[in-house]
């Protein structure tokens, strides 16, 4: 759970990415609205993760075995309350013995009032969710309810469910609905997605030294994951799209910045033509290809 970070940047890169070679500003069609209304519903369920993830490890979830771990939480402490049901620990004893009962609610209450977290944005609202068991262990499934949730006054409604397959793979899966605060932006989404952890995964979040310092994100810059998947949504305009991971996209850190270095994927608007989009194989270039029809266009981001 500690290296979600990589798997989040990227599900944002790929969003913005993908969508601005589809919306560029070419008379073949016009999709900047799916564009927007896509990278909406995305970053926005991206962030409940985020902020469910940062509570997860605060209250040991993530399997590390450690008590009273501080976050800096990214929605502020102050924000919102946190509970776990039943508890991690059982303080009946001395020491404190981790407490193994099964499945576990852990509940975000941001309350009823808007809240600015660290990040300056406002929530308001419940995220709701239940584990099966701890977020390493195979098998665990992780299923996250929103309850009236709202992000600078947009509603965010839906589910997100994260699967642990076992050999450092989990299938996610979203179907959510989000508008925005005057009822203009009503968008719908349902993403299907599975990422492996391919290569990182027995380094640490934290490097410590021989003189007892630690080093931040060194167990991160090595971490490459290859994502596979689909999604697909109706914009607030009622049109359908689909986005189709066609070759398996490998993400990896490249000179301390998140890159997806190989795959490749199908964008579809309804009626419109599809963009089939190439990240070449392996290097570290930050460019791209998409192809419209007979137009091919090379994108560098």
């Amino acid at each position: 759970m500690k290296k979600t970070i990589l798997f989040l940047i990227a599900c944002s890169l790929i969003t913005g990415m993908i969508f601005m070679s589809s919306c560029k500003k070419n008379k073949l069609d016009e999709v900047t609205t799916t564009t927007e209304d896509n990278k909406l519903v995305e970053s926005l369920f991206d962030d409940v993760f985020k902020n469910m993830n940062e509570a997860a490890e605060e209250e040991n979830l993530d399997g590390t075995g450690k008590m009273g771990v501080q976050m800096d939480y990214t929605f502020s402490s102050s924000c919102a309350t946190v509970t776990l049901v039943p508890p991690a620990w059982d303080t009946s004893q001395s020491p404190p013995v981790w407490n193994n009962t099964f499945p576990k609610t852990l509940t975000l209450d941001f309350g009823t009032s808007n809240c600015m977290g660290n990040d300056g944005k406002n929530r308001r609202g419940r995220i709701v969710s239940v584990f099966t068991g701890k977020y390493n262990q195979a098998g665990t499934v992780i299923t996250t309810i929103l309850y009236d949730y709202h992000v600078n006054d947009y509603s965010v409604d839906g589910s997100k469910t994260v699967t642990n397959n076992g050999n450092n793979s989990f299938t996610i899966e979203v179907n959510g609905n989000v508008n925005s605060p005057d009822g203009s932006q009503a968008v719908s989404w349902v993403s299907n997605r599975t990422r492996e952890w391919i290569e990182g995964s027995t380094t640490g979040f934290w490097t410590q030294y021989p003189n007892g310092s630690y080093m931040f994100l060194n167990g991160i810059l090595d971490d490459v994951y290859s994502i596979t998947g689909s999604a697909s949504g109706i914009n607030r305009e009622g049109l359908a799209f689909t986005v189709t991971i066609t070759t398996a996209l490998r993400v990896e850190f490249c000179n301390y910045l998140v890159d997806i270095t190989a795959g490749g994927l199908s964008i579809q608007p309804d009626g419109l033509k599809e963009r089939v989009v190439d990240f070449g194989t392996g290097a570290c270039d930050r460019t791209y290809t998409v192809t419209i029809g007979k137009n091919e266009y090379t994108r560098t981001y």
